[in-house]
């Protein structure tokens, strides 16, 4: 246990972080977790990757849907050539970019789709509280939240988008299935193109659905907004198509916040980025892991135990007990026994016992329960002698499981004392039919038990103090 705690403390925390993006594990307002909950519903096969190289390993196949929204960090040329290599091992290739910037444009351009999104809006403040957007490259202002159209499995949406940019379609195979209007003219928010690129050698085909704001898959309208959530289920139904699909959601283009950062300024923390019933969590498995308390602890008990042995009292006592716990845990394992002397032996002549045993057999001698008392007396003399316990002695059927096996040991034992109780007047049970059958009955049994032991003629005896009497 010791080891454990201290490699845990050696490893540091959790190391639970805060997503402040769209990222599938931000439980916040703007985060995706929701989107990702209720697909699983829906199709099961959901992947979450936290980097490219983990999509290599995933078991795709058949249709498979590569999902990014909002991502922070711009995909390569490198990075975009990875995931649809990764992809060629599916059937069929799909891509659903959510973006209302251009760090995907580089994933677009590989999977060959005829669509961009457009450049950066920027965001000029007006007078008060209006936040104007302003489109450099068409030299317009566009209203922060527009309403945009879309038509999706035969239904129409009217969802309101977040600031959002629009989708540059360039000819080539692509259809247009959202748009909103900006005065006399007419703004893509959503299309999908089909085209065909090379992978491994092979002409594969690739469906892009782009949409241009992200804000439309965030946990603030999923959660709250029953058409929001109708809109993503028909649309991620439209493309997966009613055998469903596996899908992946990249996890890898959002940075990270360590909790243990974020923690010293806690204020810092909102809504938008984590739900407080996961940063109750958070907080709590940061606080119980072994990282945290076990060298404050370590430290605190070194402390006081210092103090507590500069006191020549407590130094004694605490000397005195821990002598005590050494000689009680090196000593539970031995059994003590009074000393006593070694029964007398005897000799007696195998052909004489023999004799004895021919008339007991012809029914000439017939067996009582003093016979099962001489019995009874000579076996726990023989356990006196090999072990120092009789057969009164609770610890002798520990002993003697190790030769006989636990349960006959027990049987036994308790057999014995019961008949010898009865033999001897002490106990009314069992009830003993014949105590003749008795008899011949536990002294094969105690000669089967003695021979495991090592005692040999065991007949012999009883049958000399049968004779004898």
């Amino acid at each position: 246990m010791a080891i454990g705690l201290i490699s845990l403390a050696e490893k540091g925390g959790p190391g639970l972080p805060v997503f402040k993006g769209a990222a599938p594990f931000n439980t916040g307002e703007i985060g995706t977790s929701s989107l990702v909950e209720m697909l699983r519903e829906r199709y099961g096969s959901v992947y979450v990757i936290t980097n490219l190289s983990e999509l290599a390993n995933l078991p795709l196949s058949g249709s498979c849907l590569f999902v990014t929204v909002s991502p922070e960090r711009p995909y390569t040329e490198a990075e975009s050539n990875e995931i649809l290599s990764s992809l060629a091992r599916c059937r069929d290739i799909k891509l659903l970019i959510a973006d209302e910037n251009t760090t995907s444009n580089a994933l677009l351009k590989a999977a060959g789709a005829p669509l961009r999104v457009a450049e950066v809006v920027v965001l000029v403040q007006q007078s008060g509280l209006l936040r104007l957007v302003y489109d450099p490259s068409t030299r317009q202002y566009l209203p922060p939240y527009p309403v945009s159209r879309f038509n999706v499995a035969g239904k129409v949406y009217d969802v309101v988008l977040d600031i959002a940019s629009y989708i540059n379609v360039s000819g080539g195979n692509a259809t247009v299935f959202g748009e909103y209007y900006v005065g006399n003219k007419t703004l893509v928010s959503g299309a999908v193109a089909w085209s065909s690129i090379s992978l491994d050698g092979q002409k594969r085909d690739v469906e892009t659905v782009v949409l241009s704001d992200g804000s439309v898959f965030l946990n603030q309208v999923i959660d709250r907004n029953e058409t929001y959530r109708q809109f993503a289920l028909d649309l991620f139904q439209s493309i997966c198509g009613t055998g469903g699909c596996q899908i992946v959601f990249d996890a890898s283009r959002y940075t990270p916040i360590p909790l243990t950062d974020i923690m010293n300024d806690i204020n810092g923390i909102t809504p938008l980025y984590v739900s407080f019933p996961t940063l109750l969590g958070m907080i709590i498995a940061n606080l119980i892991h072994p990282s945290t308390w076990f060298a404050p602890l370590l430290d605190y008990s070194n402390s006081l135990l210092k103090e507590a042995l500069q006191n020549q009292l407590v130094a004694s006592v605490f000397s005195v007990l821990l002598a005590l716990l050494a000689f009680v845990y090196f000593s539970r394992g031995e059994s003590f026994i009074r000393d006593r002397p070694m029964g007398e032996e005897r000799l007696v002549e195998v052909a004489y016992a023999a004799n004895i045993r021919e008339e007991i057999v012809r029914g000439k001698l017939k067996l009582g329960k003093e016979d099962f008392k001489s019995l009874y007396e000579l076996v726990d003399q023989v356990m006196l002698s090999v072990y120092g316990l009789g057969l009164k002695d609770a610890d002798l059927v520990k002993r003697l499981s190790e030769v006989t096996g636990p349960e006959k040991a027990r049987r036994y034992v308790d057999a014995m004392n019961k008949l010898y109780g009865k033999a001897t007047g002490a106990r009314r049970t069992p009830i003993v039919l014949s105590w003749h059958r008795t008899v011949l009955k536990y002294a094969r049994e105690s000669d089967e038990v003695l021979s495991k032991i090592g005692v040999s003629l065991m007949r012999v005896e009883v049958l000399e103090k049968i004779a004898r009497r």
